[in-house]
């Protein structure tokens, strides 16, 4: 029960070895690199097997896109989201995708509870990360979040990084955390 019950937090942290291998695919590294990432993952094995297939990059994307295991739809749209945005904007697509599934999806409420404070994690380093290096158009957020997007839209919109590293605080305070 318990294994059920943290398998969306172990996902979550597979996504990193799943970014780093797409990103050393992406910069053709050779396939030693991938499969030492590879070696100790709980990445099912078709992914392993699509990761180190001798396929260009885009034809990757394509094979994930088209994977249909464990997470159906978690990569529908990645050979889009790379035509349209290259290679950094995948694990943002990724990751924003896996949470949005986590946190609108029935499951076990102290996960939830935690899915949701990593969406207000996630949105606030994206408006971090865009006022200080002055990125525009405004970054993408996720939704479902313990705080409301309005007050991340606000802090980019006003340039004010103090807003957003207030956004913590509050929320805890706001929800009987010390």
């Amino acid at each position: 029960k318990l294994r059920i019950i943290f398998t969306p937090y172990f996902v979550y942290h597979e996504i990193n070895t799943l970014v780093l291998c797409l990103r050393h695919l992406h910069n053709r590294s050779e396939m030693p690199v991938i499969e030492q990432y590879l070696q100790s993952s709980l990445l099912h094995d078709d992914l392993r097997q699509i990761l180190l297939s001798s396929r260009e990059f885009p034809q990757i994307l394509k094979a994930l896109d088209l994977w249909s295991g464990e997470a159906p739809g978690l990569f529908r749209g990645l050979s889009d989201q790379y035509q349209q945005a290259w290679i950094g904007s995948l694990e943002i697509f990724i990751r924003d995708r896996f949470i949005a599934e986590q946190v609108l999806g029935a499951g076990n409420r102290t996960m939830i509870r935690f899915f949701r404070y990593l969406v207000d994690y996630h949105n606030c380093m994206n408006v971090a990360k865009s006022i200080r290096w002055e990125i525009d158009p405004a970054p993408p957020f996720i939704r479902g979040g313990i705080s409301g997007l309005e007050r991340f839209r606000r802090a980019y919109a006003g340039k004010e990084m103090d807003a957003v590293l207030k956004v913590f605080p509050v929320t805890c305070r706001e929800n009987g955390i010390e």
